[in-house]
């Protein structure tokens, strides 16, 4: 039963990191335009 429930519980957090990680690379990559008056 122990067993189980560790695996399980590994399991839920490592589908937690990937979506973190995937979520993270995709705000990165599709950050919007700066706008002009930012940029110098």
């Amino acid at each position: 039963m122990k067993n189980k429930l560790l695996g399980s519980l590994s399991a839920v957090l490592f589908i937690l990191a990937s979506l973190v990680t995937c979520s993270a690379s995709f705000l990165t990559f599709h950050q919007p335009k700066v706008p002009k008056s930012l940029k110098k």
